[in-house]
């Protein structure tokens, strides 16, 4: 969902501990972090807590999918981690490193994280505790990657010591390309 405020662009990702929360990002280097409430009105919503690390305008949100760590992406070429620290809070856990331009798109899959950025590749990273590490660069695309979707692979390796996912991106030189990635257990 995108709508715009005071000329600035902004984002939204839903995603749920216990109870219904919203990130919102923007051009103004912030995710805020958004409580849904029930009222007889209707939908409305509390602010949390504003995380602010990045370094400039944030492009992407990705949940995991236990839904503990929040992942956003931004022009500054950071992906950062963020993990809940108490009922109403997020700290910055990790910042990944790798891209050399934007970050436009992210993507997670099982433990997977995708990233997708104007430097036309696709990132693969994976995280052990607080500490991740990029398993493998895509390349491919003539042009920023602007989407990313993933999936586990079901039909792909047929052994027992490794797991396979499909990761297709879309890029702005007009291709959908969909890799199919095997990572040992």
């Amino acid at each position: 969902m995108f709508y715009f405020d005071q000329m600035k662009l902004y984002f939204t990702i839903k995603f749920d501990y216990q109870t219904r929360f919203r990130g919102v990002t923007s051009t103004d280097k912030t995710i805020k972090i958004w409580r849904k409430l029930e009222s007889p009105e209707g939908e409305k919503h509390s602010l949390i807590t504003t995380l602010k690390k990045h370094k400039s305008g944030i492009n992407a949100l990705a949940c995991s999918t236990n839904e503990n760590v929040l992942y956003s992406g931004g022009s500054d070429r950071l992906i950062i981690a963020w993990e809940k620290s108490d009922e109403d809070d997020m700290a910055a856990v990790a910042v990944l490193k790798g891209h050399v331009n934007s970050i436009l798109c992210l993507s997670v899959v099982s433990d997977l994280l995708c990233s997708g950025s104007t430097d036309e590749t696709v990132r693969l990273w994976k995280g052990v505790e607080k500490c991740y590490c990029c398993l493998a660069v895509l390349e491919g695309h003539s042009g920023p990657v602007k989407c990313l979707t993933s999936e586990t692979d079901h039909a792909g390796c047929s052994c027992d010591t490794s797991t396979s996912y499909l990761i297709y991106s879309g890029g702005l030189d007009y291709d959908i390309k969909v890799w199919q990635i095997c990572i040992a257990l």
